[in-house]
């Protein structure tokens, strides 16, 4: 989950560093009001926590979607060195091979979608 804020004088997205799950954290992280400065116009505004708005992190994807593709190979190199798989076998192994990761894909998506969606809802 990324937060961001709108700048007041160009529209641009400004990033908010910080690890905070809700907005009492960020409060206590950043303090109720906090200046940024607008790396596209350079200026700085001062913004109230509840200005901050949480988004889809493209990085959190990416990272989930390296872990499942290494540990899918992994998983089939070690069937099939150490197991001798039949051929009628192959699509019950395969689906496995394809739902494992896809059920870890959407557990966290949903959890993803949740914490933006807790985030977001809270404002004091």
């Amino acid at each position: 989950m990324k937060k961001e804020v709108r700048c007041k004088k160009c529209k641009q997205s400004i990033a908010v560093k910080s690890v905070a799950e809700d907005r009492v954290v960020l409060a206590r992280e950043l303090g109720k009001e906090f200046e940024l400065i607008c790396p596209a116009c350079q200026t700085v505004f001062t913004y109230h926590v509840n200005d901050v708005k949480a988004k889809k992190s493209i990085v959190s994807l990416v990272f989930v979607i390296a872990v499942m593709l290494i540990v899918t190979f992994v998983v089939a190199y070690f069937v099939f060195k150490n197991f001798k798989v039949d051929k009628i076998f192959y699509f019950y192994y395969l689906l496995g091979l394809i739902s494992i990761p896809a059920v870890i894909f959407s557990i966290h998506t949903k959890a993803e979608t949740r914490r933006i969606s807790r985030f977001n809802r809270y404002m004091k």
